[in-house]
Parts: structure tokens; sequence; C-alpha cells
């Protein structure tokens, strides 16, 4: 009787000693369980699926700490390409064109969640599209 180790179950596998050759007929094994079920061979693939299921449950549980305990957000320089209105000071972000029109947003009273979707919110939304619609108007009438 042979132990194997996948996935970290053990099993049993045990042959047909009447045969030289041991095909798959010959072949069964029982899971190492309390109960000690039959494993079906078949079974081998939702086994394996159910692994990859779990390991990818205790990564994203790892990350969802990591991200929320461990990691630093921080604005980038680059999100403020075709963002004129978009300002950092001291890793917070401020909209310049919703402090000029006096609106109450996140980002006039400075957003720190340090995300670029957060800057996309702000910028597709009613409070901020009225503000630079008022600054492309004021700007278009400015004498050269």
């Amino acid at each position: 009787m042979d132990q194997d180790f996948n996935f970290g179950v053990a099993y049993k596998t045990e042959f047909n000693v009447n045969t030289a050759d041991q095909d798959e007929t010959s072949v069964f094994q029982t899971m190492c369980t309390d109960d000690q079920l039959i494993f079906d061979p078949a079974d081998k693939e939702t086994a394996f699926k159910d692994k990859l299921v779990a390991d990818w449950k205790a990564k994203r549980k790892a990350f969802a700490y990591y991200d929320k305990h461990v990691r630093k957000r921080r604005p980038q320089e680059a999100w403020k390409v075709g963002r004129p209105w978009l300002k950092f000071v001291d890793n917070i972000m401020f909209c310049e064109y919703c402090s000029e029109d006096g609106v109450f947003c996140s980002f006039t009273e400075g957003c720190k969640a340090g995300r670029l979707t957060s800057v996309k919110i702000h910028e597709h939304s009613e409070i901020h599209r009225i503000a630079a619609a008022k600054r492309t108007h004021i700007d278009s009438e400015a004498p050269l």
C-alpha cells in the first residue's frame, strides 16, 4: 500500500497484486479522513479546483489585510496629465476648479483616498462638470 500526498490530503492507493500491469481498473483510492470515504479518481479534478479556490480565498484575505493595514496609497504625478484642475498637497488631492467655485465636496476639503478611481469619480461628477464649464466659459471670455 502506497501513500500519495496530493494537495495536502493523504490518499491510500492499493493495487491488485494478481496482475503484473497495474491498470486503472486495478486501482482504488481511499481518502484518508475521519469517515474513510471512498475517493473516486475522477474527483481529483474537483479536489484540484477546491484547492485552487481555497488558495485564492486565502490570498484574497491576505491581500485585503495588506491593502487595509500595510499599503500606503499616494497620489501619482501621472494622474495630473489631462487634469489641470488636480492639485496635490502633502499627498492630499484637491480640485482647483471646485475650490474656486465654492462647492462642497471631498476634493474641496482634500481627498486622502490616494486612488485613481476617486479622481475619475470626481472628474465625472455633476458638481465638477459644472465648475469646469464655468472655468472654461471664463477662460474663453478673457482678453488676450
